[in-house]
């Protein structure tokens, strides 16, 4: 009865445990997060056929329908042979804050963005990251992909919730001449004349800036009424180009253009005549400051006790921005450019004593450079105020030799001239001289103890600094001592 009673005591206990287990698990399982969902980065236009020259704007799209997302990142890569980057847009879409700005090296073809969109995030279909417009440039295949991409959940994770990522291509054909592109354009009725020419610069994109490219790109859009285009360069900020349309062209490149300050000049054409002209000023330096030297300085030059070295150079177009000072191929210092006929002051105090390269180098204004070199040695700096205490200490020394010769002269003319002073005369005398010899000679002891301390201070010696101390303490004790003798001898008298 006893094992019947044990043993249905351990079913039962087993029938708990189990049960509780199963109750864990339920409640486990409903305590789970739901799981991440799906979000997606993409082109659109994933696909299209252009001719040569056109130009095309390809927008990179997220979708996050089920889950708000509070960021999105990722790196374009586009074909070089058949493309051109023209611009990059960022306004207008669904991004608060780039923390890495859309940038793209025309020479790679490669581009990175990532960016953040505030609390409570995006959630949708279709959302715009930024815009890409490109030309067309060769008859072929022209691929576009995303690589290094994420979409980031609006949650307190972060969580990475990107499981697709779309490509896009493109076919490139021939492109028409400017007649055929002419008739295949649907005539649009204009109401009025083209407003001016409005256009932009993905190279010189600030007018009033010198930037160091001789190879200008322009664009401007093209309303549906537009039917020609005419376009001229000089260096006259209100020239008129003819009524000659150059064709359907929202773009125009320059090659090899000279430094200056030059001008676009920009009309359209619809069916009530031509508009107005619109003006782009841009500027190109291509050439480097002109040549320069670096100027050494030593300390007998300054007059400080301290080398410098100084330089200046001029800029004829852009003007001198700032110099860079390097040695021994480490940055060390900008120097700002100021008056450029002015000489640039650089002290190399902090420099250890020894042999170095110095390198200098100008920038302009539109970032051209020219460097300047020069050895350099660096010796024992020596301070104004301890090259004013050096020679102090030969006066001092000096001066307390010639005002004890004075006192000794002193002493004996007034023993020629009184043979026969009484002894209270002597007495006076003998007090007075040597409390006078006593002030001296605590006077010279307080100057060198004054001068030891500042070269203490200083922590560095002048050559022969340590010379010069121990015999001015061997002039003030041998003086003090002659002073005393003499006294106590003709004290006894």
């Amino acid at each position: 009865m006893v094992l019947h009673t044990a043993k249905n005591t351990s079913i039962k206990r087993r029938l708990a445990v189990l049960a509780a287990g199963a109750g864990l698990s339920l409640w486990s399982f409903m305590a789970l997060p739901a799981a991440a969902q799906a979000a997606s980065l993409y082109f659109s236009p994933s696909s299209g056929s252009y001719r040569v020259g056109d130009t095309f704007t390809v927008s990179v799209l997220v979708n996050s329908p089920d889950q708000a997302i509070s960021a999105a990142s990722g790196t374009v890569s586009f074909d070089l042979d058949q493309l051109e980057l023209v611009s990059v847009v960022k306004s207008g879409t669904i991004m608060d804050l780039w923390t890495i700005e859309p940038s793209f090296a025309q020479k790679s073809g490669k581009g990175r963005f990532e960016g953040v969109i505030y609390s409570p995030g995006y959630k949708g279909s279709g959302g715009s990251v930024l815009d890409l417009r490109f030309r067309a440039k060769a008859v072929g295949e022209a691929d576009l992909a995303l690589s290094a991409s994420s979409v980031m959940a609006s949650d307190d994770r972060g969580t990475n919730i990107l499981d697709h990522v779309g490509d896009a291509s493109f076919g490139i054909a021939q492109a028409l001449p400017p007649s055929e592109a002419l008739k295949l354009k649907a005539p649009v009725p204009a109401t009025a004349l083209p407003a001016a020419c409005s256009t932009a610069s993905l190279t010189h994109p600030d007018q009033y800036s010198w930037v160091a490219d001789n190879g200008p790109q322009f664009t401007w859009s093209l309303t549906p009424d537009i039917i020609g285009v005419s376009y001229y360069v000089d260096d006259q900020p209100d020239t008129e180009p003819d009524t000659q349309s150059e064709g359907l062209l929202d773009s125009y490149a320059l090659n090899s253009q000279g430094d200056g300050i030059w001008y676009f000049h920009c009309r359209l054409q619809n069916s009530k005549g031509w508009g107005p002209i619109g003006h782009y000023q841009f500027r190109i330096d291509k050439s480097p400051p002109q040549a320069f030297a670096v100027e050494y300085l030593d300390p007998d030059q300054t007059g400080l006790g301290e080398s410098w070295l100084a330089f200046r150079t001029t800029d004829e177009l852009s003007g001198i921005d700032h110099y860079e000072v390097n040695i021994d191929g480490d940055w060390v210092a900008d120097v700002p450019a100021g008056p450029e006929s002015d000489w640039k002051i650089f002290e190399p105090s902090s420099l250890e004593p020894g042999d170095y390269e110095v390198e200098v180098a100008a920038f302009d204004l539109a970032g051209n450079s020219i460097p300047a070199f020069r050895k350099l040695t660096v010796t024992m700096p020596i301070s104004l105020l301890e090259a004013a205490l050096a020679i102090e200490w030969w006066k001092l020394v000096l001066l307390l030799l010639a005002l004890l010769l004075t006192l000794l002269v002193t002493f004996r003319l007034l023993w020629t001239f009184y043979p026969c002073p009484t002894k209270e005369d002597i007495r006076r005398l003998t007090d007075d001289l040597r409390r006078k010899s006593e002030e001296l000679v605590e006077l010279a002891r307080s100057e060198w103890k004054d001068i030891d301390t500042t070269r203490r201070q200083h922590h560095r010696m002048i050559w022969g600094e340590g010379d010069r101390c121990h015999r001015l303490r061997v002039a003030v004790k041998a003086a003090d001592r002659a002073v005393r003798r003499a006294i106590r001898r003709f004290g006894k008298k």
